[in-house]
């Protein structure tokens, strides 16, 4: 499905999403999906039949056994060059045919010359033809005949490929481990290769219950999935077997999945009972440190046995599947530095500028986190301290619109004026997703208490320690 894209910037733009339509924690999850891409990349998305009911009644062709019939025979007169029971009278028509003329016809050679030959040219001069009758069987009967027309409301069959993703939602993916940042990236990397197929996609979340199933293959519908992915919470136990049984059921009803392989990512803790496969394929992603079990009943060795491809994730590769590069940082610098200017000329655009700040932030702080960070210290701390700058410019301007942060689904993949999130902070309103839980409201007036009342402490703290020092 093609490399992934070379900034984070870039790659989310692949999903209508700009830096200030998500919080640093979604956010996250983009930056494992484009480093995961390559853990997904050779998995097979193969052909898929599906079915689709047409409402209008048609004339089908369909198949059928006839019943076995006596051969029929026809009779049928065919000419011979011996003499038979049976001639016709016909007339030369050329020179192979003279030496067959009737013998009387000569001595008009002889008296007539002139008459003769003219009666040749004029093919006039008479021959027998022989003829033999004989019974022949019937032709054999034309393809249609082994078929009948029925009229019937008839469904079209078509093929295309399916992507199916099985996500682990349980309380065990909650990401006290980064476990659960790093299960969707997998799942957004496997439907972005997916539709970039232009595959049928298919989501089903689980945990203790198997969520709703998400389907389709239009730009919408890989929207509203990828909301999901990354909205959708984690609560519950784990329920595998209950979720291989419910997706197995898509997949052999007639339907809009028929045909598909499933990926599964899970962290393994559950129990399982029969294999509920039936030829299809399983594509399964255990992420953390879950050990195998001794004996044949265990969970990641039953999983191993149902799966055509099984991966570990191990903890110590999510830091590297959630480090940023130097390129991420840069180009969202560049993206607020385009935000700042328009922000200059258009106030409004602080709910945005403030967004895109926290997720500049997030990134200089993971990548500095990150080995490629030791290298490059001096350019981080000059990318933040225009952070800061940048930060006062918003703690000391007088508009007091909430800053709601939260992605919007389908906003225009740079930043600018036109993200519907935007649109809705301006009108005072929770951006797209705030209502899932993801808000997060503040005034630039209760920042600038929160400042002064630090500010205070931090003396107080300093004139104390100064004191107790004193008295020592």
């Amino acid at each position: 499905m093609g490399a992934a894209a070379g900034n984070l910037v870039r790659y989310l733009a692949e999903f209508d999403l700009a830096l200030g339509d998500l919080l640093p924690p979604q956010l996250a999850m983009f930056l494992a999906a484009r480093n995961a891409a390559a853990l997904v990349e050779d998995l097979e998305v193969p052909m898929g039949e599906a079915v689709r009911a047409d409402g209008d009644a048609t004339l089908v062709q369909r198949a059928h056994r006839p019943q076995l019939e006596p051969t029929v025979h026809a009779s049928a007169s065919l000419e011979r060059d011996l003499p038979t029971d049976t001639m016709d009278v016909g007339y030369a028509w050329s020179i192979e045919d003279v030496p067959r003329i009737f013998p009387l016809q000569w001595l008009w050679e002889e008296v007539e010359p002139a008459w003769f030959y003219t009666k040749l040219a004029q093919h006039e001069l008479l021959l027998p033809r022989w003829r033999q009758v004989e019974r022949l069987p019937e032709p054999a009967p034309s393809d249609a005949a082994g078929c009948q027309a029925t009229g019937q409301r008839a469904t079209a069959q078509f093929t295309r490929q399916h992507a199916y993703v099985l996500l682990d939602t349980s309380s065990t993916m909650q990401d006290h481990d980064r476990r659960g940042t790093v299960a969707r990236g997998l799942a957004l990397a496997f439907l972005r290769k997916g539709y970039r197929d232009g595959a049928h996609l298919n989501l089903r979340p689980f945990a203790a219950e198997v969520g709703q199933r998400l389907s389709g293959d239009s730009r919408a519908d890989f929207s509203a999935i990828v909301l999901r992915v990354i909205t959708v919470p984690n609560a519950g136990q784990t329920r595998i077997q209950a979720a291989l049984e419910r997706a197995v059921q898509d997949l052999q009803n007639v339907g809009a999945c028929r045909g598909a392989q499933i990926m599964l990512i899970t962290d393994g803790i559950s129990r399982l009972g029969r294999n509920p496969l039936c030829g299809e394929a399983l594509h399964t992603f255990i992420l953390g440190d879950l050990f195998e079990e001794e004996g044949e009943d265990s969970t990641l060795h039953t999983l191993r046995r149902w799966s055509r491809t099984f991966r570990r994730i191990w903890t110590s590769r999510f830091a590297e599947l959630l480090a940023p590069t130097w390129d991420d940082c840069r180009a969202a610098s560049a993206a607020l530095e385009r935000l700042l200017e328009a922000y200059r000329s258009q106030p409004g655009q602080k709910p945005a500028l403030a967004r895109v700040v926290r997720n500049v932030r997030f990134l200089l702080e993971q990548f500095r986190r990150s080995a490629a960070g030791l290298g490059l210290a001096p350019e981080v701390a000059s990318m933040e301290a225009r952070l800061e700058s940048v930060e006062h410019l918003l703690a000391e301007g007088e508009d007091s619109a909430p800053v709601a942060a939260g992605p919007v689904a389908g906003s225009p993949a740079g930043p600018g004026p036109t993200s519907r999130g935007d649109r809705e902070a301006e009108a005072g309103r929770p951006t797209g997703w705030a209502a899932g839980g993801w808000s997060f409201v503040h005034h630039s007036s209760v920042w600038r208490w929160l400042r002064r009342w630090v500010q205070r402490l931090a003396a107080w703290l300093k004139t104390a320690i100064g004191t107790r020092l004193g008295l020592g």
